[in-house]
């Protein structure tokens, strides 16, 4: 082989093995960082998975949760109307609205268990003070007490 031959094939060679060493660096670079992700994730499991209701102050929680309530309320029962909440010192309640008559009193429970079973998830019940409790009232049609249940 003449000189210029030798001379472009050792440049094509040099130029393979750089293409290989930056392919090699881009995998280890790639390597690297998946490993800082799952060890993020590792070290702080909860950081992704934090659960927005719980940033608010105590007292904004229980107000929160009336939309959690009103969505799954929806859903579940053609009776439901709203949802409102009522707090004072030693009380806090939840006015479930419904168009139910008075001889429906069996589903106004379905509808009490179902709001506390929300509020529970949520973690409500320890936010609440010694001497503090909370009940569900459900109203029917004409505004009357259905069903109370004060937790």
């Amino acid at each position: 082989m003449n000189f210029q031959q030798q001379k472009i094939q050792n440049k094509y060679r040099k130029m393979i093995k750089e293409n290989k060493q930056k392919r090699s660096r881009i995998l280890e670079i790639i390597l690297l960082l998946l490993l800082i992700l799952l060890s993020f994730r590792f070290l702080f499991p909860n950081a992704l998975n934090h659960n927005y209701i719980e940033s608010y102050n105590e007292g904004a929680r229980w107000l929160v949760v009336t939309s959690k309530i009103e969505n799954k309320l929806k859903i579940s029962s053609i009776h439901y109307e709203n949802v409102s909440l009522d707090e004072d010192s030693q009380l806090i309640t939840y006015y479930i609205k419904t168009s139910l008559s008075a001889n429906n009193r069996e589903k106004s429970t379905k509808l009490i268990n179902q709001t506390n079973k929300i509020i529970v998830s949520n973690k409500l019940p320890s936010l609440l003070k010694e001497d503090q409790r909370y009940e569900i009232i459900v109203l029917g049609k004409e505004n009357e007490i259905l069903k109370s249940k004060a937790f």
